[in-house]
């Protein structure tokens, strides 16, 4: 029985200390935004973890693709994964101060339709934006003039001044802030929320000599 004490205690030191190689995906944005500036400190404070990140704009198979955990934005479907929410993320409208000089600054929403609009390819309606200021809620409808599926590229097109996007407010930071300026300030776009999701087998932990029977 001391043998096996001993035992359970070697394994749960040797648990205790993460190593291995950990496989994290998620959008392009969100790991070139919120997970990139965390890699360098996290690796520092692991020594013996070695870390793959892969940034794809498309919803991986946490369990067929191997990954130990994936950061997923939005509704989650029903499923086995362990789900754990990281909070959420307020989006808001902006336009460079180029466009806005050329086409005037909106002070309605309804005033969207006299605009260029850029939109998600992969949201879930292109045709109308939903904003919100307070109790009250506003369903614009638009016939955008580009629509692409990736954040970064979305922000660019913007602030080269091709017309009023919405965006992740982590997005407008640095020299974006520069580019961009709000839009309708009291009104915001739905936010979105973060999730953490990985295996339910990650829950494992080894149960201590006390806790046997």
């Amino acid at each position: 029985l001391d043998e096996a004490d001993h035992s359970d205690l070697c394994v749960e030191q040797t648990m205790a200390i993460p190593r291995g190689t950990l496989r994290v995906s998620a959008s392009v944005t969100t790991g070139q935004h919120l997970l990139a500036p965390l890699t360098a400190a996290f690796i520092a404070q692991h020594p013996e973890v070695q870390m793959e990140l892969s940034l794809v704009n498309r919803q991986v198979d946490v369990i067929d693709e191997g990954f130990d955990l994936v950061i997923r934005i939005g509704a989650l479907q029903d499923s086995s994964l362990v789900t754990r929410s990281l909070g959420h993320c307020r989006l808001f409208l902006y336009a460079s101060p180029e466009y806005l000089g050329a086409r005037g600054t909106p002070e309605r929403p309804e005033d969207l339709k006299n605009h260029d609009c850029l939109v998600m390819s992969d949201s879930r309606d292109n045709n109308q934006w939903a904003l919100s200021k307070g109790e009250t809620t506003k369903r614009i409808p638009l016939t955008p003039r580009a629509s692409v599926n990736d954040f970064n590229t979305l922000r660019r097109i913007a602030a080269d001044g091709a017309g009023i996007t919405i965006l992740p407010s982590y997005m407008h930071v640095g020299d974006d802030a520069k580019r961009l300026v709000r839009v309708l300030g009291d009104w915001t776009a739905p936010s979105i929320e973060f999730h953490a999701v990985f295996p339910s087998c990650l829950l494992y932990t080894s149960p201590s000599p006390r806790d046997r029977g």
